[in-house]
């Protein structure tokens, strides 16, 4: 079998039934996701163009064999829109063909935000607040399964509304060989953890196909954290070729869009508050000992409820042009919490606010007051005393909030840490709180998979 007749996904057969077995001891889901999966059950081979459907000439399916494909009943979901955007759609060519190069799914597994206290020329009572929360993702295995899904089902919706899809296996010897060094320029290992704005998350792309990260990502591809910051930015730049390469395949296909297809789904979200610290209080009893309170205004909280993320879910489509063509750049952002969404394109269709998955669990929600710190200058006689320091922290430990539905937060650490100046300006303290989300993989491979169903589906009923 010739690499152009070779199907995507050698293993999505076991994948997609092992994730119908999880999603169907989902409660709240079970009906939308049995829904899903029993139209997408019945297209293996069908919607990746291999030799099944394509037979010797590698052609997609046509539009006769989509048409009698079964399909999820829509009326099984809820009837929520998700909000879109698109950006130069007019500049899509009517010939209804595209290359579908690029599928990633972003599944987030660590947030941490910091903030710091305002202070000038390093002059004041300044510290820091530090919120972090690791969220428990179920095995490789289900988030491969996911993500095979989210491609299989986007490819049918796509060649339902008429477009001639061409997977990178389908790709002719033109074409070939820009496509090759494409995927060398910057490269996903399926399942690789990646640092990104909010902290860490798990890439995955679907079986048999190498995607790549978006070589002008803006900020939500960089990092709060410096080093990793650093690495990520050295990455990209060494893909310095990727749109090159991306219009000699467009062009040698014979000028045919390519769609880049990146899906974040998110678990949660952690928020820092506050940072400063000031004198609240100064008590002196007779003997001549001194008690003063320093009160902190650092408190932070954790929020548990899965959604995808916008902007940075999205559609980009790489249009071609004659000659040679440069890489994207970035728009500037006046504002370090503000996610820039990914500029790897001529053609958007992103989400335009998050989207939240719309079961019947609702979001858990801990949130942490850093305490305040009494320090004691406790006057023995002789002009000699003892001084004593105790955090009051109001943050209470091994707090957990449950919903019985399958997802739970739990607070397991909290701590105040820095300098404390009683005699005035100086005081610098650091609090940082941690928490520990949890889901059942059932619930979270039913949850993502709807939202993923929905969210592409708007995308391509704005497509023209």
């Amino acid at each position: 079998m010739s690499a152009r007749q070779t199907s995507l996904f050698p293993r999505a057969r076991f994948s997609l039934i092992g994730l119908a077995v999880f999603a169907a001891s989902a409660a709240a889901h079970a009906g939308v996701f049995d829904t899903v999966t029993e139209g997408i059950g019945s297209l293996k081979g069908k919607l990746t163009g291999g030799a099944a459907e394509a037979g010797a000439t590698g052609k997609p399916a046509s539009p006769e064999a989509v048409a009698n494909e079964p399909a999820p009943d829509p009326s099984t979901f809820k009837a929520v829109v998700p909000t879109v955007a698109v950006e130069n759609i007019d500049a899509l060519p009517k010939s209804k063909k595209i290359i579908l190069s690029n599928f990633v799914v972003e599944f987030q597994q660590q947030y941490e935000k910091r903030k710091t206290g305002f202070s000038i020329m390093g002059l004041g009572n300044a510290g820091s607040s530090t919120a972090k929360m690791d969220a428990t993702l179920p095995s490789q295995a289900t988030l491969q399964a996911i993500t095979n899904f989210a491609y299989l089902d986007t490819v049918k919706k796509l060649r339902a509304r008429g477009y001639e899809v061409i997977e990178v296996t389908q790709l002719s010897e033109k074409s070939r060989g820009s496509y090759e060094k494409l995927a060398k320029s910057n490269p996903i290992k399926s399942g690789e953890v990646f640092d990104n704005i909010d902290g860490q998350s798990v890439l995955v792309s679907p079986d048999g196909m190498t995607s790549t990260i978006p070589n002008a990502g803006c900020t939500h591809f960089g990092s709060r954290k410096a080093g990793a910051n650093l690495s990520n930015n050295l990455r990209q730049t060494s893909s310095g070729a990727q749109t090159k390469y991306e219009n000699e395949v467009a062009n040698g296909e014979g000028k045919i869009p390519l769609l880049k297809v990146w899906i974040a789904v998110e678990f949660g979200e952690v928020e820092a508050n506050g940072g400063n610290a000031f004198i609240s209080a100064r008590q002196r009893d007779f003997l001549g000992s001194t008690t003063t309170t320093i009160s902190n205004s650092a408190n932070a909280q954790a929020t548990q409820g899965m959604f995808l993320e916008p902007g940075v879910t999205h559609f980009s489509f790489e249009l071609p042009v004659d000659g040679e063509k440069y890489n994207h750049g970035c728009g500037i952002s006046l504002s370090s919490s503000t996610v820039t969404p990914p500029a790897d394109g001529d053609v958007f269709i992103r989400l335009k606010e998050k989207y939240r998955d719309d079961g019947d669990s609702a979001p858990l929600k801990l949130s942490s007051q850093a305490g305040n710190v009494a320090v004691t200058d406790t006057y023995i006689g002789g002009g000699i005393g003892i001084r004593s320091v105790k955090d009051s922290d109001k943050g209470e430990q091994a707090r957990t909030f449950d919903n019985g539905k399958g997802t739970s937060v739990v607070q397991h650490a909290g701590r105040t840490s820095g300098t404390v100046d009683v005699a005035g300006m100086g005081t610098s303290l650091h609090t940082s709180r941690e928490w520990t989300a949890e889901i059942r993989s059932d619930v979270y491979a039913a949850s993502a998979a709807t939202m993923i169903y929905k969210v592409t589906d708007a995308f391509i009923a704005r497509l023209p």
